[in-house]
C-alpha cells in the first residue's frame, strides 16, 4: 500500500538507529534518518504481458520485494481482457491501512526484447496501485554508471502510471546473479541486472523529497475469511430515497388509477410544470427519413419493422393523431425511433427503441424533464439467495410488460412518433398510449405498477402478491 511522507518528518526517539527497528514478530522495517534533500527511486520496468487473445502488450511494472501479493490495476486488467476469478483477500499496509481484493487474474509476462523467460503468476485486482512513478521528473545526467546499460525502463525518470506490482514471489527470480550490480556516486541509485534489463533503486538528490513505502501483507486468518464470507452473504441494506425519488413516488401515488378493464393508468413524473417543446417534429422527421434509407437496404428488416409497428397499432398501444396540426406549439414531443436486433432471442428478435433523449431547439429532451424514480428492482444478491430456499424453481416473463400499462391521456402527446408503412404512403402522426422503452421514467413506472398490483390484489391473491414483491 503506498504511503507518501515528507523526508523531514521526525522519527520516534526510542528507535535504536541506524539498525533495524522491530515492528512486530513477523514484520521488520529498516528505518533511517534522512537529513539531506533526497528521495528514494523505486525500481520499474517495461515488460510484455499476454492478453486474452494471445497477443503481448507492454505494461509498466513496479518491483516491491516487501510485498506478499502481486497486484494489477483494474484498468490494465480490463484492457487485457483477462478472465477474473472470485477472491476474498485483505491486503494490509502501514499504520493499519487495508484494502479488500475481490477479484484475481492469471498473468503471463516476459521481457520486451526476447521470448524467454516467462513468468506465470496470480495477481489481485485493485482500482489503483500508487500515484505516478516517480513523483516528479528526475535529472539523471550525472549518473554516469547507468549510461551503457540496457535499462528495463528507459523512462524511469519520467512520471508515469504503474500497471502491475510484482512482489517477493517474483522478485528473486528476475535477478541475474551476484555480479549484476553497479554502484555510482553517493546519493545515486544502484543498478541491478535482471532478465528484463537493468533496474534502478536507491537514494538520489531531490529538491522535493518524497518517500513511497510499500509493505503489503495478506490477512488469511480464519476470522478474516469468515468476516469476508458473511459480508458477501449479507443482503444489501435498503437505501434511503432522495428528494427527487420521494417526489416521483408522490406523483405516482396521487395520479395512478385503473380503468374499467383493470389496466393501470399512470402519469409521466415531470420534475416541475409540464414542459413545452418547440418543433421536435422536424427532428423526428429527419430521423425517419434516415431510418427508411437503412430499412430499404434490407427488405427483410423493413418487413420486420413494419410488422412490429402494425402489431403496436392493432394492440391499441399506438393510435393515429386525428386532425394533427404539425406546426402547432402545444405540449407535445415527437420521439425519434430505431430498431435493436437480437437474433439470439427466442421471443423478440427485433425491438423498436424510442429516443426520448433527442434534444429540442431549446437543447432539452423529454428525458431531461422527467424524474428517474427510485430503484425498485430487487437486488440480484437477494434474488440469488432466494434460489437456495427451494429444491425447484422456474422463471417467467411478463409479456410486453411496459405496454400493459397506459399513460394518462393528458400526457400521451409527449409520446408522439412519425411512421408510414412504405415510402409511397403519407407520413402519419401517432401517439404512444403505453409506458414506452427509452423514456427514463419507464422502469420505475413499470415496476412500481407491479408493486401497486400486489398491494391492491394482495387480499385476493396473497401468494401471487408475495411473488411480485419479492
Amino acid at each position: 500500500m503506498p504511503v507518501t511522507t515528507n523526508s523531514s518528518a521526525a522519527l520516534p526517539s526510542d528507535l535504536d538507529l541506524p539498525g533495524p527497528s522491530r515492528i512486530s514478530d513477523t514484520t521488520n522495517v529498516l528505518a533511517s534518518v534522512i537529513s539531506k534533500p533526497t528521495s528514494v527511486l523505486l525500481s520499474t520496468a517495461k515488460v510484455q504481458i499476454l492478453d486474452r487473445y494471445g497477443n503481448y502488450q507492454t505494461v509498466r511494472v513496479l518491483f516491491d520485494n516487501c510485498s506478499q501479493v502481486n497486484i494489477i490495476t483494474e484498468k490494465c486488467a480490463n484492457r487485457l481482457g483477462l478472465t477474473r476469478r472470485n477472491l476474498s483477500l485483505s491486503i494490509h499496509g502501514l499504520d493499519h491501512m487495508s484494502s479488500a481484493a475481490t477479484k484475481a487474474v492469471t498473468c503471463t509476462i516476459r521481457p520486451q526484447s526476447q521470448p524467454n523467460p516467462t513468468f506465470v503468476f496470480e495477481a489481485a485486482v485493485l482500482s489503483k496501485i500508487c500515484n505516478d512513478m516517480p513523483c516528479t521528473n528526475i535529472s539523471s545526467s550525472s549518473w554516469r554508471h547507468i549510461y551503457p546499460l540496457n535499462l528495463a525502463d528507459p523512462e524511469f525518470n519520467v512520471p508515469g502510471a504503474v500497471d502491475l506490482l510484482l512482489g517477493a514471489e517474483i522478485f528473486p527470480q528476475i535477478l541475474c546473479g551476484t555480479s549484476g550490480r553497479l554502484v555510482g556516486e553517493p546519493d545515486q541509485p544502484i543498478a541491478l541486472n535482471t532478465v528484463f534489463g537493468w533496474i534502478l533503486s536507491g537514494k538520489y538528490k531531490s529538491q522535493n523529497p518524497q518517500i513511497n513505502c510499500f509493505i503489503n501483507t495478506l490477512d488469511t486468518s480464519l476470522e478474516s475469511v469468515l468476516k469476508s464470507f458473511w459480508q458477501l452473504e449479507e443482503v444489501p441494506k435498503k437505501i434511503t430515497m432522495s428528494a427527487d425519488d420521494s417526489l416521483c413516488e408522490k406523483i405516482f401515488s396521487e395520479s395512478h388509477s385503473r380503468n374499467t378493464t383493470g389496466r393501470y393508468v399512470v402519469a409521466l413524473p415531470f420534475k416541475g410544470t409540464e414542459p413545452i417543446f418547440s418543433d421536435t417534429r422536424s427532428i423526428a422527421l429527419r430521423r425517419l427519413y434516415s431510418l427508411e434509407q437503412r430499412l430499404r437496404r434490407n427488405p427483410s428488416l423493413y418487413e420486420e419493422y413494419s410488422n412490429f409497428m402494425n402489431e403496436y397499432i392493432h394492440s391499441g398501444h399506438m393510435e393515429v393523431v386525428e386532425n394533427c396540426i404539425p406546426d402547432s406549439n402545444t405540449n407535445t414531443y415527437y420521439i425519434p425511433h430505431h430498431c435493436v436486433l437480437k437474433p439470439e432471442s427466442t421471443t423478440t428478435k427485433l425491438r423498436v427503441v424510442y429516443d426520448a433523449s433527442s434534444k429540442s431547439q431549446e437543447n432539452i429532451s423529454l428525458n431531461d424533464t422527467l424524474l428517474v424514480g427510485p430503484k425498485l428492482q430487487q437486488d440480484i444478491a437477494a434474488i440469488l439467495l432466494n434460489f437456495r430456499i427451494h429444491a425447484y424453481v422456474f422463471t417467467a416473463d411478463i409479456r410486453q410488460m411496459y405496454r400493459q400499462i397506459l399513460i394518462s391521456p393528458g400526457h400521451q402527446d409527449y409520446q408522439r412518433i412519425l411512421w408510414r408503412v412504405s415510402p409511397g404512403e403519407p407520413i402519419q402522426d401517432f401517439r404512444l398510449c403505453t409506458v414506452t422503452y427509452g423514456i427514463t421514467s419507464s422502469p420505475f413506472l413499470a415496476i412500481r405498477t407491479l408493486i401497486q398490483l400486489a398491494n391492491d390484489e394482495g387480499a385476493r391473491f396473497p401468494r401471487a402478491a408475495e411473488v411480485l414483491k419479492k
